[in-house]
Protein backbone atom coordinates (compact mmCIF):
# COMPACT_ATOMS: atom_id res chain seq x y z
CA UNK A 1 0.00 0.00 0.00
CA UNK A 2 0.97 3.42 -0.46
CA UNK A 3 0.98 6.06 2.48
CA UNK A 4 1.01 9.77 1.25
CA UNK A 5 4.06 11.28 3.61
CA UNK A 6 1.40 13.87 5.10
CA UNK A 7 0.37 11.32 6.72
CA UNK A 8 3.57 10.99 9.16
CA UNK A 9 2.89 15.15 10.41
CA UNK A 10 -0.99 15.42 10.06
CA UNK A 11 -2.12 12.03 12.55
CA UNK A 12 1.77 11.38 14.27
CA UNK A 13 -0.20 12.17 17.84
CA UNK A 14 -2.51 9.51 17.58
CA UNK A 15 -1.51 6.13 15.98
CA UNK A 16 -5.27 4.53 15.85
CA UNK A 17 -5.94 7.33 13.29
CA UNK A 18 -2.41 6.89 11.63
CA UNK A 19 -3.39 3.02 11.23
CA UNK A 20 -7.06 3.33 10.55
CA UNK A 21 -6.01 6.18 7.48
CA UNK A 22 -3.74 3.74 6.48
CA UNK A 23 -6.03 1.38 6.12
CA UNK A 24 -8.43 3.31 4.18
CA UNK A 25 -6.06 4.26 1.26
CA UNK A 26 -4.83 0.31 1.54
CA UNK A 27 -8.19 -0.39 -0.10
CA UNK A 28 -7.35 2.26 -3.00
CA UNK A 29 -6.10 0.67 -6.45
CA UNK A 30 -6.08 1.27 -10.12
CA UNK A 31 -10.11 0.12 -10.15
CA UNK A 32 -11.08 2.62 -7.71
CA UNK A 33 -13.42 4.97 -8.55
CA UNK A 34 -12.69 8.49 -8.68
CA UNK A 35 -15.19 11.24 -8.20
CA UNK A 36 -15.16 15.22 -6.78
CA UNK A 37 -15.42 14.02 -3.30
CA UNK A 38 -12.38 11.71 -3.97
CA UNK A 39 -11.72 8.00 -3.81
CA UNK A 40 -15.02 6.05 -3.63
CA UNK A 41 -14.28 3.23 -1.49
CA UNK A 42 -17.10 0.99 0.51
CA UNK A 43 -16.27 -0.95 3.53
CA UNK A 44 -17.34 -2.42 6.64
CA UNK A 45 -16.57 -0.79 10.20
CA UNK A 46 -15.87 -4.61 11.05
CA UNK A 47 -13.29 -5.08 8.29
CA UNK A 48 -11.76 -1.95 9.10
CA UNK A 49 -11.55 -3.03 12.68
CA UNK A 50 -10.41 -6.73 11.92
CA UNK A 51 -7.35 -5.47 9.91
CA UNK A 52 -6.04 -2.94 12.37
CA UNK A 53 -6.86 -4.93 15.34
CA UNK A 54 -8.77 -2.83 17.38
CA UNK A 55 -12.73 -2.15 18.43
CA UNK A 56 -15.24 -1.12 17.14
CA UNK A 57 -15.96 1.19 19.03
CA UNK A 58 -12.43 2.74 18.55
CA UNK A 59 -12.99 2.57 14.80
CA UNK A 60 -16.36 4.61 14.74
CA UNK A 61 -14.84 7.04 16.94
CA UNK A 62 -11.43 7.37 14.83
CA UNK A 63 -13.71 7.71 11.83
CA UNK A 64 -16.03 11.09 12.82
CA UNK A 65 -12.24 12.13 13.64
CA UNK A 66 -11.31 11.59 10.63
CA UNK A 67 -14.21 13.08 9.00
CA UNK A 68 -13.67 16.14 11.00
CA UNK A 69 -9.94 16.79 10.05
CA UNK A 70 -10.73 16.11 6.22
CA UNK A 71 -9.47 12.92 5.32
CA UNK A 72 -12.86 11.58 4.78
CA UNK A 73 -14.81 14.27 2.85
CA UNK A 74 -18.10 12.13 1.90
CA UNK A 75 -19.84 9.43 3.61
CA UNK A 76 -23.41 7.82 3.31
CA UNK A 77 -25.01 4.52 3.38
CA UNK A 78 -28.30 2.44 1.32
CA UNK A 79 -31.16 1.20 1.96
CA UNK A 80 -32.25 -2.06 0.41
CA UNK A 81 -36.41 -3.02 -0.21
CA UNK A 82 -36.73 -4.15 3.72
CA UNK A 83 -35.22 -0.59 5.06
CA UNK A 84 -31.93 -2.37 6.85
CA UNK A 85 -28.97 -0.10 6.14
CA UNK A 86 -26.09 -1.32 4.15
CA UNK A 87 -22.07 -0.40 4.26
CA UNK A 88 -20.54 2.81 4.48
CA UNK A 89 -19.30 4.20 1.39
CA UNK A 90 -16.79 6.92 1.87
CA UNK A 91 -15.36 9.60 0.07
CA UNK A 92 -11.31 9.88 0.39
CA UNK A 93 -9.19 12.46 -0.15
CA UNK A 94 -7.13 12.54 -3.01
CA UNK A 95 -3.42 12.59 -2.40
CA UNK A 96 -0.83 12.71 -4.93
CA UNK A 97 0.91 9.24 -4.80
CA UNK A 98 3.27 9.58 -7.65
CA UNK A 99 6.47 10.37 -5.92
CA UNK A 100 5.26 11.92 -2.48
CA UNK A 101 4.70 8.47 -0.73
CA UNK A 102 5.88 5.73 1.25
CA UNK A 103 5.09 2.38 0.08
CA UNK A 104 4.27 -0.77 2.87
CA UNK A 105 3.60 -3.96 2.39
CA UNK A 106 -0.35 -4.71 3.78
CA UNK A 107 0.84 -7.68 5.48
CA UNK A 108 2.22 -5.71 8.11
CA UNK A 109 -0.96 -3.78 8.36
CA UNK A 110 -2.97 -6.60 10.66
CA UNK A 111 0.62 -8.40 11.88
CA UNK A 112 2.50 -4.96 13.87
CA UNK A 113 0.75 -3.71 16.58
CA UNK A 114 -0.95 -0.32 16.65
CA UNK A 115 1.97 1.46 18.95
CA UNK A 116 4.27 -0.04 16.67
CA UNK A 117 2.57 0.00 13.25
CA UNK A 118 3.74 4.40 13.12
CA UNK A 119 7.29 3.58 13.44
CA UNK A 120 7.53 0.98 11.71
CA UNK A 121 5.95 2.57 8.99
CA UNK A 122 8.22 5.73 9.54
CA UNK A 123 11.67 3.44 9.64
CA UNK A 124 10.36 2.12 6.17
CA UNK A 125 10.05 6.35 5.01
CA UNK A 126 13.49 6.23 6.16
CA UNK A 127 14.91 3.01 4.70
CA UNK A 128 16.84 2.76 1.51
CA UNK A 129 14.30 1.50 -1.28
CA UNK A 130 16.87 -1.20 -2.77
CA UNK A 131 18.71 -2.20 0.88
CA UNK A 132 16.23 -1.55 3.24
CA UNK A 133 18.27 0.02 5.79
CA UNK A 134 18.59 3.28 7.40
CA UNK A 135 21.51 4.92 9.47
CA UNK A 136 19.38 7.91 11.78
CA UNK A 137 20.57 8.36 15.31
CA UNK A 138 18.17 8.27 18.24
CA UNK A 139 18.82 12.07 18.20
CA UNK A 140 17.81 12.49 14.55
CA UNK A 141 14.66 10.14 14.89
CA UNK A 142 13.46 12.48 18.08
CA UNK A 143 13.93 15.42 15.74
CA UNK A 144 11.26 13.90 13.06
CA UNK A 145 8.94 12.36 15.52
CA UNK A 146 9.18 14.56 18.22
CA UNK A 147 9.56 11.40 20.75
CA UNK A 148 12.02 10.88 23.88
CA UNK A 149 14.34 9.45 23.26
CA UNK A 150 14.16 6.62 25.69
CA UNK A 151 10.57 6.17 24.60
CA UNK A 152 12.18 5.86 20.95
CA UNK A 153 14.47 3.46 22.61
CA UNK A 154 12.11 1.42 23.79
CA UNK A 155 10.07 0.99 20.93
CA UNK A 156 13.09 -0.39 18.98
CA UNK A 157 13.85 -2.65 21.30
CA UNK A 158 10.19 -4.21 21.12
CA UNK A 159 10.46 -3.85 17.21
CA UNK A 160 13.86 -5.86 16.98
CA UNK A 161 12.49 -8.99 19.38
CA UNK A 162 9.56 -8.96 17.21
CA UNK A 163 11.91 -9.37 14.08
CA UNK A 164 10.55 -5.82 12.26
CA UNK A 165 14.14 -4.59 12.32
CA UNK A 166 17.95 -5.85 12.76
CA UNK A 167 20.42 -3.82 14.23
CA UNK A 168 24.27 -3.88 13.67
CA UNK A 169 27.01 -1.78 14.69
CA UNK A 170 28.87 -0.30 11.98
CA UNK A 171 32.66 -0.04 12.95
CA UNK A 172 35.53 2.52 11.34
CA UNK A 173 38.75 2.04 10.04
CA UNK A 174 40.39 2.40 13.64
CA UNK A 175 37.77 -0.37 15.08
CA UNK A 176 35.40 1.80 17.27
CA UNK A 177 31.93 1.31 16.71
CA UNK A 178 30.20 4.52 14.94
CA UNK A 179 26.59 4.63 14.14
CA UNK A 180 24.04 1.76 14.01
CA UNK A 181 22.89 0.60 11.08
CA UNK A 182 19.19 -0.99 11.26
CA UNK A 183 17.71 -3.08 8.16
CA UNK A 184 13.88 -3.14 8.07
CA UNK A 185 11.99 -6.68 7.72
CA UNK A 186 10.25 -6.99 4.52
CA UNK A 187 7.97 -9.92 2.96
CA UNK A 188 9.51 -11.54 0.15
CA UNK A 189 7.92 -11.55 -2.96
CA UNK A 190 7.59 -15.61 -4.00
CA UNK A 191 7.08 -16.69 -7.61
CA UNK A 192 4.13 -19.39 -8.75
CA UNK A 193 6.20 -22.34 -10.24
CA UNK A 194 3.99 -24.32 -12.79
CA UNK A 195 2.97 -27.42 -11.97
CA UNK A 196 5.13 -30.66 -13.79
CA UNK A 197 2.62 -33.54 -14.48
CA UNK A 198 4.52 -36.46 -13.10
CA UNK A 199 5.36 -39.78 -15.71
CA UNK A 200 4.14 -42.03 -12.59
CA UNK A 201 1.82 -41.06 -10.47
CA UNK A 202 2.82 -43.39 -7.73
CA UNK A 203 5.00 -47.05 -8.51
CA UNK A 204 2.36 -49.16 -9.36
CA UNK A 205 0.12 -46.56 -11.73
CA UNK A 206 1.45 -46.90 -15.47
CA UNK A 207 1.41 -44.16 -18.79
CA UNK A 208 -2.20 -45.18 -20.33
CA UNK A 209 -1.58 -43.30 -23.03
CA UNK A 210 1.79 -44.37 -24.04
CA UNK A 211 0.41 -48.18 -23.48
CA UNK A 212 -2.31 -47.56 -26.02
CA UNK A 213 0.00 -46.06 -28.48
CA UNK A 214 2.17 -49.07 -28.05
CA UNK A 215 -0.92 -51.51 -28.41
CA UNK A 216 -2.15 -49.60 -31.69
CA UNK A 217 1.27 -49.89 -32.95
CA UNK A 218 1.56 -53.93 -32.80
CA UNK A 219 -1.33 -53.84 -34.14
CA UNK A 220 -0.74 -52.53 -37.22
CA UNK A 221 2.36 -54.95 -37.15
CA UNK A 222 -0.20 -57.88 -37.20
CA UNK A 223 -2.03 -56.86 -39.76
CA UNK A 224 0.77 -56.83 -42.41
CA UNK A 225 1.16 -60.02 -41.42
CA UNK A 226 4.50 -59.54 -40.34
CA UNK A 227 4.06 -61.07 -36.69
CA UNK A 228 1.88 -64.00 -35.20
CA UNK A 229 0.95 -65.89 -32.68
CA UNK A 230 1.47 -69.56 -32.10
CA UNK A 231 0.78 -70.43 -28.26
CA UNK A 232 0.67 -66.96 -27.26
CA UNK A 233 4.37 -66.36 -28.15
CA UNK A 234 5.54 -63.56 -30.81
CA UNK A 235 7.12 -65.11 -34.20
CA UNK A 236 8.33 -64.16 -37.34
CA UNK A 237 6.63 -65.90 -40.38
CA UNK A 238 9.44 -66.88 -42.23
CA UNK A 239 8.88 -65.63 -45.64
CA UNK A 240 5.77 -64.10 -45.12
CA UNK A 241 4.23 -61.53 -47.28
Amino acid sequence: MRIPNCFFEQYNDSKSEFIVACALYALINARTQLSRNGYEICVKQDTIARKCNISLPTVRRVLSKLEDKGLITHKYRTENAVGDLGTYHYSIKQYSLKSDYTYVDSYFLSRVPNDLFYFYCLFCRLADSRTHRFYQSLRDLQAITGFKKSKISCYIKRMILLKLIRKRKKRTHCGDFAHNVFTVATKSKGNIRPKIKPLFKNRISYNKGFVKRLLRFFEKIFENRIWGWKKGIPFIFRGGG
